[in-house]
């Protein structure tokens, strides 16, 4: 029970005090946002936390949702990404109480030219 109150208190502050900067907006009108200020480095690797914003509900997993927060970790050198956790929320922009929790995912190699691979270049070279 202390986890869980913990890690409510963590999200609703990870939430509350990002600076979440527009970063794109997918074809289904899905907004993408990055906060730098999350964004660590360890040699090739960058850390950083995401949002997906939407307009429409989402289905993952058995959760609908509206907006979801993801902390990814990017391999510069290899052009390959993973997820290490994902939170989803009921309410545009991570709000409203945490529906359900996801990751660490496997490593995925980034196709050139996709959203993703815009997203690494832009939290690599920073």
């Amino acid at each position: 029970m202390k986890k869980i109150i913990f890690l409510s208190l963590f999200l609703f502050s990870l939430n509350g005090y990002c600076q979440w900067t527009f970063n794109n907006r997918f074809d289904d009108g899905t907004n993408i946002y990055i906060d730098y200020s999350t964004r660590k480095i360890d040699g090739n690797l960058v850390r950083i936390w995401m949002m997906g914003d939407r307009i429409k509900p989402e289905t993952f997993q058995g959760m609908t949702y509206l907006s979801s927060s993801l902390h990814y970790e990017f391999d510069c050198k290899n052009d390959q990404f993973r997820i290490l956790t994902s939170y989803y929320y009921p309410q545009n922009m991570g709000s409203g109480s945490i529906l359900g929790q996801w990751g660490p995912s496997q490593w995925f190699s980034i196709p050139p030219g996709s959203h993703v691979m815009n997203d690494l270049k832009k939290v690599c070279r920073r």
